[in-house]
């Protein structure tokens, strides 16, 4: 059983879990504590005006590694943006805008699905810019 504690590094302690492990090796108290991990930084202190983030946000983990997919926009915007963020800090903002936060979230699970989860790790590819997609 994992509790994450207020000083957590989550995806850094969820992956090595998960090799340890493996996903189904141990339980987790909350899916919540992601949404308070400072290892990810608030997106929404970088702008000036609050953004709004979509109820889809997620968690994705395959093959020991656990990506966060993050949908938002600002109170004036109509499109969502998306980004992925891995849990070594690195971010992967794609550079489309959508018209749903479903739109969006399907664009990342398919992005994830057709490149391989690994592809969104800093640098799991030397040559690979993490800047968007």
């Amino acid at each position: 059983m994992y509790m994450p504690g207020p000083h957590d590094d989550v995806f850094t302690i969820a992956n090595r879990l998960n090799a340890a492990v493996g996903p189904e090796g141990y339980q987790r108290i909350s899916e919540r504590e992601f949404d308070d991990d400072d290892s990810f930084g608030d997106v929404s202190s970088q702008d000036h005006e609050p953004l709004i983030h979509s109820p889809l946000e997620c968690i994705v983990e395959r093959d020991g590694i656990a990506l966060r997919i993050l949908i938002y926009r600002s109170p004036s915007d109509r499109q969502w943006y998306l980004e992925v963020k891995d849990h070594l800090g690195g971010s992967t903002v794609f550079d489309e805008d959508y018209l749903t936060d479903q739109e969006a979230l399907d664009a990342a699970l398919a992005a994830i699905a057709e490149d391989g989860i690994e592809s969104f790790v800093a640098g799991a590819f030397p040559d690979a810019s993490s800047s968007g997609t």
